[in-house]
Order: C-alpha cells, then sequence, then structure tokens
C-alpha cells in the first residue's frame, strides 16, 4: 500500500513539474516569480524523493533484520527441537540397550541353571545306574555263591542217596527237590529283570525287536551274557550243566538268526 502511494505522489508531482515547464516556456523572460517557484518545488521534490527513499530504505532494513532475527529464532527452535528428540533418541536407545542387555543377561543365567540342572539329572541319574549296575552285580555274585553251595550240597546228598539204606533215601530225594526248587526261583528273576531293565533300557526291546520267539529262559540267558559273566557262573545262575549251556546257547543262535562264525557274546554285547 506505501509502495502504491509513493508512485502516485511521484506521478503528481511530475505533472506538475511538466505543467510549470510549459507555464515558463510560454513566459520566458517575464516573470522571475514563477522561476523562484519552480526552484523551490523542484527543491522540495528532491528532498521529498530523499526523504521517501530514507524512509523505504529504513523500512526495508527494519523488515530485513525483522525477517533475519525471526529466521535465527526459527533455527534456534528447530535446533532446540532437532537436539531435544536426538537426546531422548539417545536415551531411549540407552534405555532399551539397557534393557535388552539385561533380557539378555536373565535370559543367560537362566540357560545356565537349566544346564546346570541338566548336568546335576544326568549325574545323579549316572550315580543311579552305577549304583543298580553294582547292586545287580552283587546279587547275581551273591546268588552265583549261594547256587554253588547249593549245587556242591545236592552233590553230597545224591552221593550219600546212593549209599544209603532205603529208609532215608526218600526223605535224602525230598530234600535234594527242594534245592532244585532254590536255583530257579522266579521271584529273584524278575527282581533281576527289572533292575537289569533299568541299567540296560534299551536291551530287551532291541532283542524283540530282533527276534519276538524268544521265552523268558532265553532271556535270562541272553541278559547274564550280557553282563560278561563266564559260563561255569551262567550254568550255576540257570541251575544246568554247562554241557546244557552249550546246547541253550547253539539253540539261541539259531533263533537269532546268526552265523556259525558268528560269536552269541558279541552279537548280545553289540546291543
Amino acid at each position: 500500500m506505501s509502495y502504491l502511494c509513493n508512485i502516485s505522489f511521484r506521478g503528481l508531482t511530475l505533472g506538475l513539474l511538466l505543467f510549470l515547464s510549459f507555464s515558463d516556456e510560454a513566459q520566458v523572460k517575464g516573470n522571475d516569480r514563477a522561476d523562484s517557484v519552480f526552484v523551490l518545488l523542484k527543491e522540495k521534490y528532491i528532498q521529498s524523493l530523499a526523504k521517501k527513499d530514507l524512509e523505504d530504505a529504513r523500512k526495508i532494513t527494519m523488515v530485513t533484520t525483522t525477517a533475519v532475527v525471526a529466521v535465527i529464532l526459527l533455527l534456534i527452535v528447530l535446533g532446540a527441537v532437532v537436539i531435544s528428540r536426538q537426546r531422548l533418541k539417545i536415551r531411549n536407545e540407552r534405555l532399551t540397550g539397557e534393557r535388552d542387555r539385561q533380557i539378555y543377561q536373565a535370559q543367560r543365567e537362566l540357560m545356565q541353571a537349566e544346564l546346570q540342572n541338566r548336568q546335576l539329572q544326568e549325574e545323579r541319574l549316572i550315580r543311579e545306574l552305577e549304583v543298580k549296575r553294582k547292586g545287580l552285580t552283587n546279587s547275581t555274585l551273591h546268588v552265583i555263591q549261594k547256587n554253588q553251595l547249593l549245587e556242591n550240597l545236592r552233590d553230597r546228598l545224591e552221593l550219600m542217596v546212593k549209599d544209603d539204606k532205603r529208609d532215608q533215601k526218600k526223605q535224602l530225594q525230598q530234600l535234594i527237590q527242594q534245592i532244585n526248587l532254590h536255583f530257579n526261583h522266579d521271584q529273584y528273576w524278575s527282581e533281576f529283570r527289572e533292575t537289569f531293565g533299568q541299567v540296560h533300557q534299551q536291551f530287551f526291546g532291541h532283542l524283540k525287536a530282533h527276534c519276538e520267539d524268544l521265552t523268558g529262559n532265553d532271556l535270562r540267558l541272553l541278559s547274564l551274557i550280557k553282563l560278561n559273566l563266564t559260563s561255569g557262573d551262567i550254568a550255576t545262575l540257570l541251575g544246568i550243566s554247562q554241557d546244557s549251556l552249550r546246547v541253550s546257547r547253539y539253540r539261541l543262535k539259531k533263533k537269532l538268526s546268526l552265523n556259525n562264525g558268528e560269536s552269541l557274546t558279541a552279537f548280545v554285547h553289540s546291543l
């Protein structure tokens, strides 16, 4: 609006000067007073132009200064916002990193605790199996010793039967029968199989998968072979002679479809 007023003022002034100029030309050398008025108006016009230019320059300077200050303030505000957001981002990242570190530490401690617990359980199971294995071995040796004692007693009684009188033979034979019953005690073999199955958990399953026709006596013989007992000890535990044991091993090889060159003992220990 100020710019339009300035243009209008300049246009009016220029028109007045032209008018006075034409008047001066019409009254050349006839009117000194008109010349003085023209000079005065011209000076005032020049002064007004200078004043207007100064005012415009002052306004432009003020506007420029205001704009610069506004831009500076805007930059300061934007900088403060950016710095604040950056600090907030860094703080959030630090908190997130700390939380992730705590979560990782908790997970690591949990995994270590689970691993330690698993190791303790495995060690406990190993100890239990070792105790059961030793118990199985000790009970087997105990039965071997008992059977050997019974076998010696039976042999002596059989000799006594041959040499004794008839009225005592019947009693001695009954005693021998009672001894024979103790050679294959079902309760012992039931407990033996349960303990053996805990120590060698996959053994009976592998045998059944290889041959489904195995009898209880077959499983007893194979279990004793698995314990790496001698033929004499196995025969004593089963209450049979070593010749009968050899026949049983041969029949068992055929039932398991083993070739003549294959070892029954090696087959059992491979399970």
